[in-house]
């Protein structure tokens, strides 16, 4: 009888390079009077960045939805293209937080919620996020409806919502990237 022959590509190791890999921002807080806390539209992403392969980083690197850079040798484009100084290869990231459905689509943090949500999903390539700058004016509702901007560059946040007499705040915000594996 014939015996199945493993193929010849099973025992090769992939670098990590030329594998494409979605992380998740994910965020959770302390909300005191404010709900649908979440990103602006079109925000742009201050993050501290590493090399998969090696020991480089670089810090509050920015990624704008709005900038498209071509990813030299390929036919894709990318918001934000790095090189890395001891590397022939360049890394890439594409903000691709709409793609992501099902549980770990993105949504706004609520009071109701007590785990991690995702604000935002990125495609990167011989990069990864290590650390998240809340840098672009976040957005959240006080709990009677009132919009507010939130600006998180200095840890905590609180305002005054007049019309319905309530102190808001955004507290102990915390955040991890996880790799999302559909």
């Amino acid at each position: 009888p014939a015996q199945a022959r493993e193929s010849p590509w099973a025992s090769l190791w992939i670098p990590r390079w030329s594998a494409m890999v979605v992380f998740l921002l994910r965020v959770r807080c302390d909300l005191e009077n404010a709900t649908a806390f979440r990103p602006e539209e079109g925000a742009n992403w201050c993050l501290d960045l590493k090399q998969p392969d090696g020991d480089e980083t670089r810090e509050k690197v920015v990624v704008s939805p709005s900038e498209i850079a071509e990813v030299k040798g390929s036919r894709g484009e990318a918001n934000l293209v790095i090189r890395w100084p001891e590397s022939k290869r360049a890394g890439h990231i594409t903000i691709t937080t709409d793609s992501i459905k099902g549980k770990n689509a993105f949504k706004p943090f609520t009071e109701e919620d007590s785990d991690w949500v995702t604000f935002a999903a990125f495609d990167c390539r011989g990069v990864e996020p290590i650390k998240w700058h809340p840098m672009d004016p976040l957005a959240c509702k006080s709990t009677e409806g009132k919009s507010f901007e939130v600006d998180l560059s200095e840890d905590d946040w609180y305002d005054y919502d007049d019309e319905n007499d309530l102190s808001v705040g955004i507290t102990n915000l915390e955040h991890e990237f996880q790799v999302h594996r559909p």
